[in-house]
Order: C-alpha cells, then sequence, then structure tokens
C-alpha cells in the first residue's frame, strides 16, 4: 500500500518549466528539514548547492553525510545521478525500510524518479550499456522513464504497462491523483498502439 504523499516527478529538474518549478516551491515553502538524497553524480556537489540555494530558510541534509533525521524532516529531495547506487545507498542505511512510514512532500530529478517508481528501469545509454530493472521504492504506484525519447520504446514495450515516459522539461505531480506536466507519455497508449 502507498501511503499519500505529494509527490513532484521530474526528467530533469523543475526549473526546466516555470509550473513545475511553481509545483516544487509550494511544495517546500514551509520546509525546514529537507533531506537530500545523493545521486552520486561527478554534479552532487552543484545540485546540493542549488538546492539550498532555492530553499534558503531550510536546512538541507545530505543522506551521505548525516543519516540521523529520518524522523525529523519535512521534505525530501532525490538528485538525479547514477540510480542502482542510490538504491544500494539507501539499502545499505536501511532507509529503504522507513520511507513508506514518511509522507512529507517529495521531489525527484532524474536517475531520483527512476528509484521512487514500482520499478527503477534503467533504458542503455553511455553509462549503463544493457536494459536493467530493480525492485524501485514504491513511493508512486507506477514507474517512470526519463529523458525520454520515442527510440527508448523498443526496450520498454514489453514491461509493465504502468509506465509514463517523461520528456526533458516535463513532470509528473501525483497526491493520489496524476497530473502530467508537459510532454509525458503513458506507456500503456504504446502497448494499445502496438495490439491493434
Amino acid at each position: 500500500m502507498v501511503n499519500l504523499r505529494k509527490v513532484l516527478i521530474t526528467s530533469n529538474g523543475p526549473e526546466s518549466n516555470p509550473e513545475l518549478d511553481n509545483i516544487s516551491s509550494f511544495l517546500f515553502k514551509n520546509s525546514k528539514k529537507i533531506l537530500l538524497i545523493p545521486g552520486f553524480s561527478e554534479r552532487s556537489d552543484i545540485i546540493v548547492d542549488k538546492i539550498k540555494e532555492k530553499y534558503p530558510k531550510s536546512i538541507v541534509f545530505d543522506l551521505n553525510k548525516d543519516n540521523s533525521y529520518y524522523n525529523d524532516i519535512d521534505g525530501l529531495i532525490f538528485c538525479g545521478g547514477y540510480p542502482d547506487k542510490i538504491l544500494i545507498n539507501l539499502k545499505s542505511k536501511g532507509f529503504d525500510k522507513i520511507l513508506g512510514k514518511i509522507t512529507v512532500p517529495v521531489m525527484a530529478s532524474s536517475a531520483g524518479s527512476l528509484v521512487i517508481g514500482e520499478k527503477c528501469i534503467i533504458t542503455p545509454d553511455e553509462d549503463y550499456p544493457d536494459l536493467l530493472v530493480l525492485q524501485g521504492l514504491k513511493l508512486v504506484p507506477f514507474s517512470v522513464e526519463v529523458h525520454y525519447e520515442s527510440s527508448n520504446e523498443k526496450y520498454l514495450k514489453n514491461l509493465d504497462k504502468n509506465i509514463y515516459g517523461i520528456y526533458d522539461g516535463s513532470g509528473i505531480f501525483w497526491d493520489g491523483e496524476i497530473k502530467l506536466i508537459g510532454r509525458v507519455k503513458h506507456l500503456n497508449d504504446f502497448n494499445n498502439r502496438q495490439n491493434n
């Protein structure tokens, strides 16, 4: 069972679309303690600095550096980077076990968006030569493909039909219901088209 929470899922960050940016500002406007889930990319420090700049009244905790704030946070941000490393890090700290109990607002970008779904689907690219499907964190009752391009459909067409392809500059807001923002494709549409 998925706990009801407000979740903003983006392909390449909320600043890429004014509507996404407005939603992220609304979600975290009263946040005093935001826990940041790092993505283990070479840009991680830049991402942390951007988040601290955007939410100056918040104390941003990096899960890599301090994992004592699980029960005291009022916001959760999953960064881009390497989804398999994010999942390994969360499991090694036991954080995956308590995520279901945390109902604070959540924002995820890129790789962070992949890990919060039912399944973490990693399509081949320069970092991952083969399709990889891992168990996601199940913070939302669907899976996503970020940086979506129609060429990725060949990898996704035989997977679960509850997948959304999110183009860059787009996203999904979920609060028990799905609101698509920008260019988002429900892969069930692709599977239906193939069956006709």
